[in-house]
């Protein structure tokens, strides 16, 4: 793996990294990120955000990977369709038609992404996403934004971290999110912007159903049982609306199952990218 380039789209509000796996393979793959993204941001230090995706690729099957980051300045009204197309723009001038990821809130992303633009869609990956989120999730939300409006940063992100259900594992993430959170202060986002961007999700839960029966892309949708923003009946609504989509949910996995089931998830992730 090689990293080639990072900066800014023209308008200066969303930032991208550009990776080479392989150069002799024409398969193209752009990540839209979770909200780890909104907290510790691409444009301030993209190798926390690579590293989170070395082990989880294929590095076999792509020749460049994309991963494309948030505005720091979202509000509570910027909608994820906006993003949606700011992407859109950027892809269609820089990258062409490619494989889209979308982990979690970059599901949200990619949901109207495909939907408006298909053709820049050859397929289309959706890890621990639907379109809309549960209330345990809703609740999870709120629980982030009160601890960041408190000043209280630490314990939304080890919140947010430690939703495995493996004891230790969840021990072990605990310990190396508290090690590492002095050292990495300095490369977070205002707090604003996590705030407006969960604001937003509770707020305009369910704003992503009308874009649900236009995803044409051929679709792998991955997630667990057990995941505290997105029910299985959230996820089976989703795939029930793609034309064609495979869905596959590991019992009693949480929203952490790209972690709980990484190798697994790897392997499902490289024959779907298959050229």
């Amino acid at each position: 793996m090689r990293f080639l380039e990072s900066g800014t789209f023209e308008d200066g509000k969303h930032a991208y990294v550009k990776l080479r796996f392989r150069h002799d393979i024409d398969n193209t793959l752009v990540i839209f990120p979770p909200t780890q993204e909104l907290i510790f941001p691409l444009r301030i230090n993209p190798y926390l955000q690579i590293n989170r995706y070395k082990s989880l690729l294929p590095q076999d099957e792509l020749g460049d990977v994309y991963i494309l980051g948030y505005d720091p300045q979202i509000t509570v009204e910027t909608f994820l369709a906006d993003i949606a197309e700011d992407f859109g723009e950027f892809i269609r001038e820089r990258i062409g038609p490619c494989s889209i990821a979308g982990i979690s809130f970059g599901g949200g992303v990619a949901i109207p992404f495909a939907a408006k633009y298909p053709e820049l869609v050859k397929k289309l990956l959706l890890v621990v996403s639907s379109y809309a989120m549960s209330e345990q999730g809703l609740g999870l939300c709120k629980e982030v934004i009160d601890y960041t409006e408190n000043n209280e940063r630490l314990k939304a992100q080890v919140r947010l971290t430690c939703l495995v259900r493996n004891p230790l594992l969840k021990l072990y993430l605990r310990i190396s999110t508290r090690l590492n959170w002095t050292k990495r202060q300095p490369y977070l986002n205002p707090p604003s912007t996590v705030v407006n961007a969960y604001t937003h999700m509770i707020k305009y839960n369910y704003g992503l159903k009308k874009y649900i029966h236009g995803i044409k892309a051929p679709t792998l949708m991955i997630g667990g049982t057990k995941d505290q923003f997105f029910s299985v009946e959230l996820y089976h609504e989703l795939a029930d609306a793609i034309e064609n989509c495979e869905t596959v949910l590991f019992k009693g996995a949480t929203h952490a199952v790209p972690v709980e089931k990484i190798f697994k998830i790897k392997k499902l992730v490289k024959e779907f990218l298959k050229t």
